[in-house]
């Protein structure tokens, strides 16, 4: 079976973008971004929505280690090319809207928050050729608007995602997706159960710079949303 190791982020950075740990050469470290078989896994995302929706005008995929964007981005060139692509970034980090802009991939400040499965501090070199030519927009969304997006999933459609997988539609509320038939990717739900209660109460966790233990997160900072 596979083993778990707790590292530093900067630490978890250089393992994630050298592909290998320390200490560690003689196992298999799987990357969740790069690898053919789980980009093939997550480009049957796009297959099925475009098997129930085939006239789909936007699909809203959360941005992190740029992975599943560049599986859906492939089968969208492949078979539906006019279907804009918007990759969802927290507005805590940003380092595709950072790179798209300038060009080139940079490092820029990552700042931990609730979304803690969004945020790196630069985009990996050897996703950034393909994330270029794919991606049609970017958009950026804030902690308020994403714990908005996870209780709106709770109370209408007994769904509960965790904040990355909350930011498309976050993105998409916030008219970041544009117009039309719009598909947001909700890509998970592992979300600390002190993080959903304080979002279901109107208040917005903002620092998870605590260890991952289950109910640290209600210690951490937190305030109120700004509007209901």
């Amino acid at each position: 079976g596979a083993s778990v190791r707790r590292l530093p982020f900067e630490d978890w950075w250089d393992v994630l973008a050298n592909q290998k740990c320390p200490g560690h050469e003689d196992q298999c470290f799987i990357r969740p971004s790069g690898r053919p078989e789980i980009l093939a896994g997550n480009a049957t995302l796009a297959l099925e929505i475009l098997e129930d929706l085939p006239d789909v005008d936007a699909i809203v995929v959360p941005y992190s280690s740029g992975g599943l964007c560049l599986s859906v981005g492939t089968v969208l060139q492949a078979r539906k090319p006019d279907t804009r692509l918007v990759a969802c970034e927290i507005s805590t980090s940003t380092p595709l809207n950072n790179a798209l802009l300038a060009g080139r991939p940079f490092f820029c400040q990552h700042s931990p928050s609730f979304v803690d499965g969004l945020g790196m501090n630069t985009v990996l070199p050897d996703i950034w050729p393909h994330v270029q030519r794919m991606i049609t927009t970017t958009s950026k969304v804030s902690l308020n608007d994403t714990a908005r997006a996870i209780r709106l999933m709770v109370e209408r459609n007994h769904i509960v995602a965790e904040g990355a997988g909350a930011a498309p539609l976050a993105a998409a509320m916030t008219g970041q997706a544009g117009h039309g038939k719009v598909v947001c990717i909700v890509s998970g739900g592992n979300i600390d159960a002190a993080v959903l209660a304080d979002v279901l109460q109107g208040i917005v966790p903002m620092s998870a710079s605590i260890p991952d233990r289950p109910g640290l997160f209600g210690g951490g900072t937190r305030q109120p949303e700004t509007s209901l």
